[in-house]
């Protein structure tokens, strides 16, 4: 409930608290058995959502280096390793060496499990980690620098061949660190590429204009506004570039839901452009024959 709320909301904040609570008596009752070690760890989750990320990392550490390495409870380490690595890679902590080195080690014990919701998510951190590394090595080393981002590459190329909610992200890390490392940007080929990538961006536009009502409620800097309404202008183009490509490479053996979809986020796209015409025309015909 807390997450349909604006980030930093009072509302947002109140929920997240309560659930922290409710969380915290699971684990106070059943702190002998897993499910209320799992409490645990979503206790610490709601922290990290509210950026507390030094209580957050305490809870984390302090089931991580709970006794027992077995079962279900090895699985409750591993998720808590994945809500750890996105700690370390937020921007406040910035340990993005730390996060790629827990990664490599919990994959080189748990090879099997790299294809699981959990595995990719840690993969999916451990991309971005080294995707941080070598935009601070740029400066300094263009060689370090490109070996990150191809480890980077290599890994979020792994994690695009399998559904999820990292297929979209991972097709644009793929894109955006092929531009870094001298290539061309690879137009894509098929719909269900082009698709991928448009939904990230309308998505990433979605969450953006969130943040820039919620930061004008709340009286955020001119400066900072100005940025977010660019990088949401950024977003819409970039939806609308795909979305457009998407449709005319769908065929007869693409899912007419998706192909469904993609009309009608791109005329959501064309009523952000202020096409309105457009956008009546894409979202009329969705109805009628979707």
């Amino acid at each position: 409930e807390a997450q349909t709320h604006d980030v930093g909301s009072n509302d947002y904040r109140q929920t997240l608290n309560k659930a922290a609570e409710e969380f915290e008596k699971m684990h106070q009752r059943y702190r002998s058995q897993v499910g209320g070690l799992y409490a645990r760890a979503w206790q610490g989750k709601c922290f990290e959502e509210q950026n507390d990320l030094q209580k957050a990392m305490g809870i984390y550490n302090e089931l991580l280096e709970h006794p027992g390495n077995e079962g279900s409870l090895a699985r409750l380490k591993s998720q808590t390793l994945y809500f750890k690595l996105i700690c370390l890679n937020s921007k406040d902590r910035n340990d993005n060496q730390l996060a790629a080195d827990l990664a490599d080690e919990w994959l080189k014990k748990h090879q099997s499990e790299a294809r699981s919701e959990t595995g990719l998510g840690i993969q999916w951190e451990q991309a971005k980690a080294y995707e941080a590394l070598g935009d601070k090595a740029e400066r300094e080393s263009k060689a370090d620098a490109e070996k990150a981002w191809r480890q980077a590459r290599t890994i979020a190329t792994q994690i695009n061949k399998y559904p999820g909610e990292f297929k979209d992200t991972s097709q644009s890390m793929i894109q955006r660190l092929q531009v870094k490392l001298g290539g061309k940007e690879q137009v894509p080929r098929d719909f269900e590429t082009a698709f991928g990538l448009a939904s990230h961006s309308f998505k990433q536009a979605i969450e953006i204009r969130k943040e820039i009502d919620g930061g004008r409620k709340t009286k955020r800097p001119a400066d900072e506004l100005a940025k977010l309404e660019q990088d949401w202008t950024d977003s819409v183009n970039d939806a609308a570039k795909n979305f457009e490509l998407a449709l005319t490479l769908a065929t007869r053996r693409d899912d007419p839901k998706n192909v469904a979809d993609c009309r009608l986020w791109y005329a959501y796209v064309n009523y952000w452009q202020n096409k309105n015409y457009e956008a009546a025309v894409l979202a009329q015909y969705v109805a009628r024959t979707a």
